[in-house]
């Protein structure tokens, strides 16, 4: 396998408008029914918004929607196989998380969690049936310290119950991954100390316990991405901050044997608060970022069949914080809003063709 980076450029940037307001820090979901991209909350400059808006594939528009029934940001969206959308936590720090139907456009229920939380991750947990109905809530802060526990939202209660145990350590700004079979991998982050970290956990949802493993991350990282690549079975971990320097280095997790790949290279770019969106040919696309306190307009793209980077057109704008969507019936991925170089929020958007 050969582990060089290769320097060509590939696929195309289009401006496709404005989203209704600026943002960052905010969530987004594409919702196949409308065929269309649901954008959530966020921050304006000025506060956490509550606002929420669609952009409509069929005609590159956005269409402001019904405010959600808190304002948040560092919260997490996640869409389950009924199309309804769990909007939970965020700054600061909430206990309340909501439902929110995208085909009516309204949040209509305000759920409790177990705990406040926010800067968390979460995961739709893949069981490997036909629907999709629980999600799993990890880590992140609360008013006060950072997190050791889960929640776990059933949508057929339509109510948040806590995880049997604690994680082994306590994390914000990590990743958790669905990789199928009822598992997610959890890795990464920063404890309490702010120290970021090497660790992995398995939360396993037949026992609803977490599990510690025995793997590390190569170095510990924090603000990083986590790609779950089905056709290699591993997942990707891409960047992200260790004592606040942006790395430039990359893990390949083999999910089968719950081992690293060791790795002689490096991603083209040292980058964090990226974004890595797994495309419909399973290549995973990186977007954006920050190096050591310059926002980025470079992209590149991860080819699992030869563990390869090589670079992508880069955006017209450089951004960081912001979010990317792949909209499955195309191939295309939407990238939105967070902050330039000048650290204004932004409200433009741009699509990536492969």
């Amino acid at each position: 396998m050969s582990f060089m980076n290769i320097l060509l450029s590939f696929g195309t940037w289009y401006l496709t408008g404005n989203m209704t307001t600026v943002r960052d820090f905010h969530k987004s979901t594409f919702i196949l029914a409308t065929n269309s991209v649901l954008i959530v909350g966020g921050y304006d400059s000025n506060s956490s918004l509550s606002s929420t808006e669609n952009f409509l594939e069929s005609n590159s528009s956005f269409v402001p929607l019904s405010d959600t029934l808190q304002p948040r940001q560092f919260h997490t969206v996640d869409r389950l196989s009924n199309n309804d959308v769990v909007i939970a936590g965020g700054w600061s720090a909430l206990q309340i998380a909501e439902l929110y139907d995208p085909l009516l456009g309204i949040s209509n229920t305000l759920i409790n969690m177990t705990a406040p939380r926010a800067a968390h991750t979460s995961a739709v947990i893949d069981d490997g049936s036909s629907s999709t109905t629980k999600v799993l809530l990890v880590g992140g802060r609360d008013p006060t310290d950072t997190l050791v526990t889960g929640d776990v939202f059933d949508s057929t209660t339509g109510v948040f119950a806590a995880v049997a145990n604690n994680m082994t350590s306590e994390r914000y700004c990590h990743t958790a991954t669905a990789i199928g079979n009822g598992y997610v991998l959890i890795a990464g982050g920063m404890n309490n100390a702010s120290v970021d970290l090497d660790s992995l956990e398995l939360y396993n949802s037949s026992s609803n316990l977490f599990v510690p493993l025995s793997a590390r991350l190569s170095p510990g990282r924090s603000y990083h991405t986590a790609t779950y690549i089905p056709s290699i079975q591993a997942v990707l971990f891409v960047g992200g901050f260790l004592q606040s320097v942006p790395l430039k280095t990359y893990d390949l997790f083999d999910i089968s044997t719950f081992t690293f790949t060791i790795l002689n290279a490096s991603t083209l770019s040292a980058r964090a608060y990226h974004t890595a969106t797994l495309l419909l040919d399973e290549q995973v696309l990186i977007v954006g970022g920050e190096v050591t306190y310059v926002r980025t307009s470079s992209c590149e793209l991860y080819r699992p069949a030869t563990n390869t980077f090589i670079t992508v057109s880069n955006m017209s704008t450089d951004r960081a914080d912001h979010t990317s969507t792949l909209l499955t019936n195309t191939g295309q991925v939407l990238v939105c809003g967070g902050e330039n170089q000048n650290n204004a929020v932004l409200n433009s958007c741009e699509l990536y063709q492969p």
